[in-house]
């Protein structure tokens, strides 16, 4: 009998080690074996030393036929042969089925088939038990994206064209198509890229914050139905919302990771979607078949019974890989928000005495719910119609143009002003490339934390590339320390920094 070979390492099954054993007895010297085998001296002494162990588990696996089923797999067998058996399975079917599998739930499936093996109390389900595993099945690591870069644009408009079709046939009204998408913030986070003047050594409290909750946003075709935000936190009764978690203007919900899951996900569905959009419709006098668009994703599934409560409203889900380019919320409904959001809290930076330490202090998670609705609030009419024309075409322009709305986005004018004030200020022609990237990133970091949330990885070396390139930040700062130059200045100098410094604060309010 010859032992199994491959390209780097020759495996020795537990006949072939049995064998070896019966060999040694009978005298045959141990570099013989070694030379018949394909192995080393070492490995014919390790099995000699293991004589015990390796007998009596031969003797108990020998009905199975040990040599057949090793012959045939090429590989050592385990000495979890079942609960290996039964997760390799598993694993097979959740990937075909498309779900994420990480080295943490493996872990803890192992555990769980160990228990329902009855099997050994020591198993802990180690690394390097983990590593052998997937190195045994030829399971290797692969950075998921949850979505590709470049969507097939044609099956896109194929897609689109077959909803509006489902939608002329059943006669179900804009004002009754949904779309609900949840995204990450880091919520404390502010740029680290600051301008200090030759007396400041270090910045307090400038560490990149990397506090993050989940925020889902839902609303319908025509803009004319906001849901209040979902907000999850890792937490379910911080200290600050003890006396006011009824009165807060968004959906609380709590997660250990922060994220939705099925639970989050069923709960709102239930207990405030529906009824929800059952008072829109006794208000507005209307009626009609709801359709709710979500992405495929594991934390959007229901079961058979939540599914079936109302045959008034359907879940429709965007096809894989094609969300990013259909859903409307990726269109610029949560990037809009964001983009407020963040407006917003660098207002809040400026406007605290103490500066950002201080500012740090006595921002928590009540004031972050306020300014996440006050920007929810921000979003307008006219943004949501717009990121709805890839699925629906024209339709809720056409409706709004009715209407005659046409407010543009908070904040839209001093973005368009404030790169020329800071290349007067700075006396340097910045690259409009630059200038756009710093005013339209704010909310990578929190895209970056979306694609890895099950495993928490984002360092602070990803945290600080995210940044923003300038911000109103660095503008202050630019002032501070123009206004700190021109006190030993001519006169004219000083009338020129404060003219600048008048016109900025005009601009933001």
């Amino acid at each position: 009998m010859s032992a199994i070979h491959s390209k780097s390492h020759v495996f020795l099954t537990l006949q072939h080690r049995y064998d070896i054993l019966r060999k040694l007895e009978s005298g045959i010297s141990q570099s013989e074996l070694a030379k018949e085998y394909g192995v080393t001296d070492v490995t014919i002494r390790r099995i000699k030393s293991n004589a015990v162990q390796i007998r009596q588990q031969f003797h108990i696996r020998q009905p199975i036929q040990i040599s057949d089923v090793n012959d045939q797999d090429k590989s050592r067998l385990s000495q979890f042969d079942e609960l290996n058996a039964r997760l390799h399975t598993w694993f097979l079917n959740r990937r075909a089925i498309g779900f994420i599998v990480t080295d943490l739930l493996l872990q803890n499936r192992a555990k769980e088939l160990n228990q329902e093996l009855c099997g050994s109390s020591s198993f802990s389900a180690s690394k390097g038990w983990l590593w052998r595993f997937k190195r045994r099945h030829g399971i290797r690591y692969f950075k998921h994206h949850r979505e590709r870069t470049s969507a097939n644009a044609g099956t896109a408009e194929e897609l689109s064209q077959m909803f509006l079709r489902r939608l002329e046939e059943e006669n179900i009204k804009l004002q009754n198509v949904y779309n609900m998408d949840e995204t990450g913030l880091l919520w404390k986070a502010v740029s680290q890229r600051l301008l200090v003047h030759a007396g400041e050594k270090a910045i307090p409290g400038n560490k990149a914050k990397k506090d993050r909750v989940t925020v889902g946003l839902c609303v319908n075709a025509t803009g004319t139905h906001k849901l209040p935000p979902i907000f999850i936190n890792r937490y379910e009764k911080p200290r600050v919302l003890k006396h006011c978690r009824d009165q807060l203007p968004v959906i609380f919900k709590s997660q250990k990771n922060a994220v939705m899951d099925r639970n989050v996900f069923a709960d709102w569905l239930k207990n405030h979607f529906r009824p929800a959009v059952r008072k829109q419709q006794f208000e507005k006098g209307t009626r009609g078949k709801v359709l709710l668009l979500l992405c495929n994703s594991e934390c959007h599934a229901l079961s058979p019974e939540d599914q079936t409560q109302d045959d008034n409203f359907e879940i429709v889900f965007f096809p894989a890989n094609e969300a990013s380019y259909l859903q409307p919320m990726s269109q610029g409904i949560i990037e809009t928000m964001k983009k407020s959001y963040r407006h917003r809290m660098v207002k809040k930076i400026l406007e605290c005495p103490g500066g950002v330490e201080e500012f740090y202090k006595n921002y928590d998670i009540k004031d972050c719910i306020s300014v996440v609705n006050e920007a929810w609030i921000d979003v307008k009419q006219l943004d949501i119609c717009k990121s709805w024309e890839k699925i629906l075409g024209d339709k809720p322009i056409m409706e709004l143009e009715a209407l005659g709305d046409r407010e543009s986005s908070p904040g839209a004018s001093n973005i368009i002003a404030i790169p020329g004030i800071v290349q007067t200020i700075a006396d340097e022609n910045i690259p409009q490339q630059d200038m756009e990237e710093s005013f339209s990133s704010s909310s990578e970091a929190d895209d970056d934390l979306e694609l890895e949330a099950s495993d928490r990885r984002c360092t602070e070396e990803t945290c600080l590339r995210r940044e923003l390139y300038m911000d109103k930040v660095e503008i202050n700062r630019m002032f501070m320390n123009l206004v700190l130059w021109s006190k030993k200045q001519p006169k004219f100098i000083k009338t020129l920094v404060q003219s600048l410094k008048s016109f900025h604060e005009y601009t933001q309010r």
